[in-house]
């Protein structure tokens, strides 16, 4: 896997989640959703801060979203 994807699986994120958090980063990264069978393929680029922490940044923001809903 390359450094600037993150595979997402759906049984524990939902589309809608993945799809606000990519808007909330959008000033900080290009972000590429594809669907990959039951995981969401994300690709970053144009990142303006590091790749691997901007990723890792986004992750977190988007379990603080999952954990929101429940």
């Amino acid at each position: 896997m390359l450094m600037n994807k993150s595979m997402l699986n759906m049984d524990i994120y939902s589309v809608e989640n993945i799809k606000k958090t990519c808007n909330a980063y959008k000033d900080f990264a290009r972000i590429k959703i594809k669907r990959n069978y039951n995981y969401m393929e994300l690709t970053f680029d144009r990142c303006k801060y590091d790749t691997d922490i901007t990723i890792k940044e986004f992750e977190n923001y988007l379990i603080n979203i999952e954990n929101m809903k429940k």
